[in-house]
């Protein structure tokens, strides 16, 4: 269900005439989105005996951070390096958290 949700977000933002070949936010993104998604199908965590909500959370954080990093400028106009770097850094986060809990558990 990620992988559908990732491949319709890099969708909308290809054919809507929004990517550039020289856009390296899309290139950058991309790379991370494909990195963490190897991570999460290669390597899976059960956390068991925990909530519900940390399962959730290594599969929504992501993908909102990908699409924040995409179309983050679109909906809210505030200082657009502050929303790519937010989305960067959730993107960041999840790989890091994904890595360590394959790596304990």
């Amino acid at each position: 269900m990620m992988l559908l949700g990732v491949s319709l977000i890099a969708a909308i933002y290809i054919f809507a005439g929004f990517w550039r070949p020289e856009d390296k936010r899309f290139l950058f993104s991309s790379f991370l989105m494909t990195f963490y998604l190897i991570l999460y199908y290669c390597f899976p965590v059960t956390t068991s005996g925990t909530s519900i909500y940390i399962g959730r959370l290594t599969q929504y954080l992501p993908v909102f951070s990908y699409g924040l990093i995409l179309f983050g400028s679109l909906f809210i106009q505030f200082k657009k390096r502050v929303i790519y770097m937010a989305g960067f850094l959730g993107l960041l986060l999840s790989i890091f958290s994904h890595f360590l809990l394959s790596i304990i558990i």
